[in-house]
């Protein structure tokens, strides 16, 4: 039997209906990230339709990857519970203010501690990427692998990251900049992000473009030679 107002989803145009399921599939991700985890059961008892019916939402978040079920503990001597929660792409639904919180402390930083503290935090940073990504590598990876294997770790960190190559040199080309509200405010980052890249290929980095300054992209060029010296001066960064 459907529990009272289950049956309104049913009735109106194709457009209202599609509306209204949007507006129950929000409702449902509202008490998975208001209670932690949920059952089948619970959700249905909480959005008064049919168990049948929260479970077609269900599956649909699932396949957006909203959403994810797991086996609870056993209740008894009963199955396992299968429990629904947020996945990290369903936590991003929800607003949130690091960037915010971020800049607040690195003014608070440089304020605090002078104009050159945020280029230590930010070297000091980059300095312990570098080494985590050093120690995967190993010794004596060649140069063509360790752009490889560091393009591929932006990806993972949605740089939208590009590796292409002209003549004797790379260009590595990210596509989207997740720091970018950070980066328009403290130039340090993209700085510790060039010297990073130069330390762990040692050789030459020059950025052509970035983002913060309003280019479509962020672009290294890259010397194949690993004699090239490395820059340190800041001058090749466009303001």
């Amino acid at each position: 039997m459907k529990l009272p107002g289950t049956s309104q989803l049913q009735h109106g145009s194709p457009d209202q209906r599609s509306s209204q399921g949007e507006r129950t599939s929000d409702r449902l991700l509202q008490l998975l990230k208001q209670h932690g985890s949920l059952c089948a059961a619970q959700l249905s008892e909480a959005l008064g339709m049919t168990e049948q019916g929260v479970r077609r939402h269900l599956t649909r978040l699932a396949g957006a990857g909203l959403i994810e079920g797991y086996s609870g503990k056993p209740q008894g001597r009963g199955r396992a519970q299968q429990l629904y929660r947020l996945t990290e792409q369903g936590e991003a639904r929800f607003p949130k203010s690091y960037p915010t919180l971020c800049m607040d402390l690195l003014h608070h930083l440089r304020a605090e501690y002078g104009p050159d503290a945020v280029g230590r935090v930010m070297n000091s940073r980059a300095q312990t990427l570098a080494a985590e990504v050093q120690a995967e590598w190993g010794p004596d990876l060649p140069l063509a692998q360790r752009l490889e294997q560091l393009t591929r770790k932006f990806q993972e960190a949605n740089y939208g990251s590009v590796l292409e190559q002209s003549g004797d040199c790379y260009y590595l080309t990210h596509h989207n900049c997740p720091h970018l509200a950070v980066a328009c405010e403290f130039t340090e980052l993209c700085l510790a992000e060039r010297d990073m890249i130069a330390d762990l290929l040692e050789t030459e980095v020059r950025c052509e473009a970035r983002a913060s300054t309003g280019a479509s992209q962020c672009r290294y060029r890259i010397s194949k030679s690993e004699s090239a010296a490395v820059p340190t001066a800041s001058s090749d960064v466009p303001h």
